[in-house]
């Protein structure tokens, strides 16, 4: 199943194992780490997919294990979540305080 790898491909009745932390496995994978999670994301072990980073946080780094290792947005800057750097800057006239989300 997705999330989990069988060390011999088709190998029925074979246990299965959580692939590895800061990677994501999908269904038929035979390695603990086929695909590194990405920049903006972040993959627990035994996760089927990437996990966006929350709104408020980015990160520009690959294969992240778990959401704290996400950055906390800047002050002056939003982010929606899931970016490799901060959204964008406030509104003109306005302040965005750390971790702001729009």
């Amino acid at each position: 199943p997705a999330g989990k790898y069988c060390e011999s491909e088709g190998h029925v009745g074979a246990p299965f194992s959580p692939c590895s932390a800061g990677f994501f496995c999908g269904a038929g994978s035979s390695v603990a780490n086929p695909v590194q999670c990405g920049a903006g994301h972040y993959c627990p072990e035994g996760t089927p997919t990437e996990l966006p980073c929350e709104p408020g946080y980015y990160s520009n780094e690959v294969g992240l294990s778990d959401k704290t290792q996400c950055q906390k947005c800047p002050g002056g800057k939003y982010c929606a979540g899931g970016g490799t750097t901060p959204t964008d800057d406030c509104s003109p006239g306005y302040y965005c305080s750390e971790g702001a989300t729009e």
